[in-house]
């Protein structure tokens, strides 16, 4: 639902839903009893990037969202300190081919690759200022991103008393876009909610979320659904939303002179390391993915997970599945 206006800049307001609500695996959490609110730079981040917010203590994450094929759409992951900054930030859009990987450094988010400034960040880590595509944002006295605005649009954003995105409005020319959420009245069950989106005060789409919850109240298993009423008849998109699996995921990938849907990917999203190799990065994604290509940069890497040994070398990728080897 929430525009990523750090892909491109903003012209129009698009009035199609996006599916942005996804899966969630957590892999690292230092406390069992239930945090029931979110974090400034969790729920902002979270209307700015696409992703469900998270409660409690979160070291890292990795939410998918799948179509009602299987086929993996999109996919963002992060890391974060004890503080609750974002150390890193990735998003995988294979609809749009679309991949962004953000570092932390300072009061800015670098380019994983390019180390190319691309964020200004304000106060602890919280977000300012998107210069390429003349975004700024404004916080409330908590810390919260509550608008943001450029030459082409404004938005204003909501929030519960726990910090849960309640919706934005977006305003760009003559066109009002409003999205409104509904979350369950079990505060335990934030996720669980209604959504209805509104063009001009005219409804077009609605979306239905329901998800099964770990001990520290956050998804683990979610079913979306997301209906367009913009078009006749309706037109309903039924999103399956699945965890990662233990196995290991690692993707390779250049700098999208190939296409994302080509990458091949093996990890286990616990203990993952974001490392390079000859200036391309291994990044994680869903292992519905994995298929072997071609990509536009010799390297040399070979990788001992698990039972996988997994090979890059020659421009291929191999997997060879070996027996008793230890993690």
């Amino acid at each position: 639902m929430i525009e990523n206006y750090l892909y491109s800049q903003v012209t129009v307001v698009k009035y199609k839903l996006l599916p942005c609500l996804l899966a969630i695996l957590l892999t690292g959490c230092d406390r069992t009893e239930v945090t029931l609110s979110f974090t400034p730079e969790m729920a902002s981040f979270s209307n700015e990037f696409d992703f469900d917010p998270l409660r409690g203590p979160v070291k890292d994450f990795t939410q998918t969202l799948m179509d009602e094929q299987g086929e993996v759409t999109k996919r963002v992951s992060g890391t974060l300190s004890e503080e609750g900054c974002f150390d890193s930030l990735e998003l995988l859009d294979l609809e749009n081919n679309t991949l962004v990987a953000l570092v932390l450094d300072a009061n800015y988010y670098r380019d994983a690759e390019t180390l190319e400034k691309r964020v200004r960040l304000q106060g602890k880590c919280q977000l300012a200022e998107l210069p390429s595509a003349g975004v700024s944002w404004e916080t409330d006295d908590n810390g919260f991103v509550i608008k943001a605005s450029s030459k082409q649009m404004q938005m204003e954003y909501r929030y519960d008393d726990q910090g849960y995105p309640l919706g934005k409005t977006t305003k760009s020319n003559d066109k009002t876009l409003s999205v409104s959420a509904t979350p369950s009245t079990d505060p335990i069950k934030k996720l669980d909610y209604t959504a209805v989106t509104l063009l001009n005060n005219q409804r077009v789409g609605n979306v239905k979320q329901s998800c099964e919850y770990d001990n520290h109240a956050n998804p683990v298993d979610c079913q979306l659904i997301i209906v367009d009423e913009g078009v006749k008849p309706a037109v309903e998109r039924v999103y399956t939303i699945k965890n990662n699996d233990r196995l290991l995921l690692i993707l390779l990938c250049g700098r999208l002179q190939e296409s994302l849907t080509r990458c091949f990917v093996l990890s286990q999203i616990l203990m993952l390391e974001y490392t390079h190799a000859n200036g391309i990065t291994i990044l994680t994604i869903n292992k519905e993915l994995m298929h072997q290509f071609t990509f536009n940069r010799k390297a040399k890497l070979a990788v001992n997970v698990n039972r996988f040994f997994i090979l890059f070398i020659n421009d291929q990728i191999q997997l060879i599945e070996i027996e008793n080897v230890k993690p």
